[in-house]
């Protein structure tokens, strides 16, 4: 039984996929705790390890991609220079990265291609846009200067290290952080809600769009989890016996954007979300399964929208009120 659960192939995703759940709970238990800055050094840790003892990079994005989530609402970085500490532990892993595996980031496979060449040309041109000019702040000049020109050599830096292999791993992994990153999201949506005093509160911050995570705001949670639609619905069309809850969630992403009330989202991943689902049905190994969840999605999605119609008929009002205006952010 373990052997026909646990292949080789199943037991290498799991090898993998558990740095990117690994990363993902640390975020969460960092930010639902508030402890922002310690959460940051300890990722920065996992980056220098994972670094120091992986030929393939891969695994190293998980947490460069999490880390941002990790703000806590509340947490105010500014000023705050003493996290920036925490950065050593990567510096260290880059250079034992650099003496153990000895990758060519400035071979002819990686600096000649397009996208590398252009993003060299274009951070050299934003490094030195506007130096001359006087009265800038230096600090300010030096950090554009240092992202102008780091980040190329970071993205040089990963592409050497990220080992291209067969089944395109690198696609895989992107996938799961993607779908795991939408989970952690509305797992922080739900804790925000749950932390307000009332019911009404929660309805009032629906309506008023006033959820804030920290690291940022609805309009940023509702498109970030719209991204796992997707990778959800790719996952449902494997042959399994669980692909119906792949669609489910697919289809929970969708109604996420409602919550956060972003206009959006809810237009373009209603669009896209349609499309893809027609795709999905064709495709399908599991046409029984997605007909019945589908079937029974509509089903349920119907009588939500004969008990809440008029929170829903005010929330639309509202949309097609203020369409696509910037909101004064402009």
């Amino acid at each position: 039984m373990l052997e026909k659960l646990m292949t080789k192939d199943r037991w290498e995703s799991l090898k993998t996929y558990s740095i990117i759940w690994l990363t993902a709970l640390i975020t969460f238990v960092g930010w639902v705790t508030g402890q922002t800055l310690p959460t940051f050094a300890v990722l920065a840790v996992e980056a220098g390890l994972l670094l120091a003892l992986c030929d393939d990079m891969t695994p190293v994005l998980a947490p460069a991609w999490f880390f941002v989530y990790a703000r806590a609402p509340g947490v105010v970085l500014s000023g705050e220079w003493l996290w920036l500490l925490a950065l050593i532990p990567v510096v260290l892993g880059v250079i034992i990265h650099i003496i153990r595996f000895r990758p060519k980031f400035f071979s002819k496979e990686v600096l000649c291609k397009g996208f590398a060449m252009s993003l060299v040309l274009g951070g050299i041109t934003f490094a030195l846009g506007g130096v001359g000019l006087t009265g800038r702040d230096p600090m300010h000049v030096g950090v554009i200067v240092a992202l102008g020109l780091g980040l190329p050599l970071v993205y040089l830096f990963l592409s050497s290290g990220i080992k291209r292999k067969e089944g395109d791993p690198i696609v895989k992994f992107m996938a799961m952080m993607i779908y795991t990153l939408a989970f952690l999201l509305v797992l922080q949506g739900i804790v925000y809600f749950a932390r307000l005093e009332s019911l009404e509160a929660v309805k009032n911050a629906i309506n008023d769009k006033t959820m804030h995570l920290g690291w940022g705001v609805a309009n940023m949670a509702a498109p970030t989890v719209g991204m796992a639609i997707p990778v959800a619905l790719i996952y449902s069309l494997k042959k399994s016996k669980w692909a119906w809850v792949h669609l489910l969630i697919a289809i929970f992403m969708y109604l996420w954007a409602f919550v956060c009330t972003c206009r959006g989202a809810i237009l373009i991943e209603g669009i896209a979300i349609v499309i893809m689902m027609i795709h999905v049905f064709v495709k399908t190994r599991n046409r029984l399964q997605t007909l019945i969840v589908t079937l029974s999605a509509l089903v349920v999605i119907g009588v939500l929208i004969g008990v809440f119609h008029k929170q829903l008929g005010q929330l639309f009002e509202r949309i097609l009120g203020l369409g696509f205006s910037d909101n004064g952010r402009y």
